[in-house]
């Protein structure tokens, strides 16, 4: 029978120029995410706050008849062990020029300050995250007219040495209104990375270790913006146990 519980606060303030908003999350470590539908993960306590602002009050500014800016910051812990998932923070801005045409420019920082990941590893334990940077930008050409092509650049820094460029272009149609067609193709590889793999590899011994079967043959996985090199770490829990294991397939 289950008994863990699921928390969620919000306090958000609308005034159209300014707009803030802050929330906190709690789901224990013993809670089922499938009782209530989509949610992806249990055990762990999440705080975020940030604020929309539309620049010079809504009017023209140069070249663009508007922008605006938004900046959101969260935190969080593991329920059961209180590790850290990290801190991160998103800006982004927009901007519609006199003609129609929109830029959006991206940023986000991952892992400030460290954190750990505690649900990637199938249960090998947490899981030390590299501080991660991205940049993104957007441009879109006219968004009055039927036809509207985007172009997409993304670049990502890993704070252990890797990068993931990706980009992309998008065209889509406005077919009435209710109805748009798209299309969008996407183009990213990773340069260094380091991502979790199965772990169907492991196998407890006698004396509380973990080893790399030999009949196991290392497979590479795809991770979401492609194929990067696999890390396997074991951390047993309970006593008596050994350090962890740790494997490598390039």
């Amino acid at each position: 029978m289950d008994s863990g519980f699921a928390f969620t606060a919000g306090f958000d303030r609308q005034r159209s120029i300014w707009n803030l908003s802050s929330g906190l999350t709690v789901i224990s470590d013993e809670f089922n995410p499938n009782d209530v539908g989509r949610l992806h993960q249990n055990n762990y306590i999440n705080l975020f706050g940030g604020f929309f602002h539309q620049i010079n009050d809504g009017r023209p500014v140069g070249p663009f008849q508007r922008g605006d800016l938004r900046l959101f910051g969260d935190s969080g812990f593991s329920y059961r062990d209180l590790l850290s998932n990290g801190i991160g923070f998103y800006f982004s801005s927009d901007w519609t020029k006199r003609g129609f045409q929109e830029i959006e420019l991206g940023i986000r920082i991952d892992y400030l300050l460290g954190g750990y990941d505690v649900t990637g590893t199938s249960g090998l334990g947490p899981r030390a995250r590299p501080r991660e940077a991205n940049f993104d930008i957007e441009v879109t050409s006219d968004t009055q007219r039927i036809w509207q092509l985007q172009l997409r650049a993304e670049a990502g820094f890993y704070g252990n040495g890797g990068l993931s460029p990706e980009k992309g272009p998008k065209v889509e149609r406005i077919a009435s209104s209710r109805v748009d067609l798209s299309l969008e193709m996407g183009m990213g590889r990773e340069y260094g990375a380091t991502e979790w793999a199965s772990n169907e590899a492991f196998t407890p011994a006698s004396d509380g270790q973990w080893f790399i079967s030999e009949s196991w043959v290392p497979s590479r996985k795809t991770s979401r913006r492609g194929i990067g090199d696999n890390e396997y770490t074991s951390r047993p829990r309970g006593p008596g146990l050994g350090a962890p294991a740790r494997g490598r397939s390039g």
